[in-house]
């Protein structure tokens, strides 16, 4: 009675064995490959809370100077993003954009500000990154164009260590000019930069990575079926 129900014991063969190993290397290096992804993978990130503004500064012309004091805590600034429109004009205008770090020149740039009845979001970046140190960011528009640029600034001072000033001159020292810093760093430092935005910024890192991880692991396993198939086929 015992041998009428007794089973063999299967033994998977060599090539089943190869299969499973050929399997478990591929995932291996998928996910190798996505951590060198996050790893290295270069991007520019804001950082800091999403652009708003309390008014509108401006509009200014050639002869004003919009600047804004501020701190820079890392080696890898790269630019700004600010809120801004012109007037006065059917064509876009040009700003001339310069960032100082102590006493020395870090960037200069322009930015095309185009017409428009509400702030718009624009985007600067300097050739090559700049920082740590105490920085002044200066806009002026450039000579020669009709019309004048309005900028958005806030009066949350969002930004303590710095303060907005025109032609020189700090009218109120609560106001700041409604900006983000762009960071240079890979997918894994915007990541951990993430976690340090208030009380809010670890589970929105948390929930960043989990996404970026689902996201990998679904990837890989579709290539794994993909890999599978087309060897069972063979």
């Amino acid at each position: 009675m015992i041998e009428a129900f007794a089973r063999p014991i299967a033994v998977p063969g060599r090539r089943r064995l190869l299969a499973i190993g050929g399997t478990l290397a591929l995932t291996a290096v998928l996910l190798a490959g996505g951590l060198s992804v996050l790893r290295w993978w270069s991007v520019d990130a804001g950082i800091g809370r999403e652009l708003s503004a309390s008014f509108e500064l401006g509009p200014l012309g050639s002869d004003r100077v919009v600047a804004q004091s501020l701190r820079i805590d890392s080696a890898d600034l790269i630019g700004f993003q600010l809120l801004a429109r012109a007037t006065g004009t059917l064509a876009p205008l040009t700003v001339l954009v310069e960032l100082r770090v102590g006493a020395s020149p870090a960037g200069r740039t322009t930015v095309r500000v185009f017409p428009a009845r509400q702030l718009q979001p624009v985007r600067v970046l300097f050739p090559a990154p700049a920082g740590p140190g105490r920085a002044d960011l200066r806009l002026r528009q450039q000579p020669g164009q009709p019309g004048g640029v309005l900028f958005g600034a806030t009066r949350i001072d969002r930004y303590p260590d710095g303060v907005l000033s025109l032609d020189g001159v700090v009218s109120f020292a609560d106001q700041d000019l409604a900006f983000r810093p762009l960071h240079r760093g890979t997918a894994w430092s915007a990541i951990a930069r993430l976690a340090e935005m208030g009380p809010a910024g670890p589970v929105v890192a948390g929930l960043s990575a989990a996404l970026l991880a689902l996201g990998l692991s679904l990837v890989t396993i579709w290539l794994v079926r993909v890999h599978n198939h087309s060897r069972r086929r063979a």
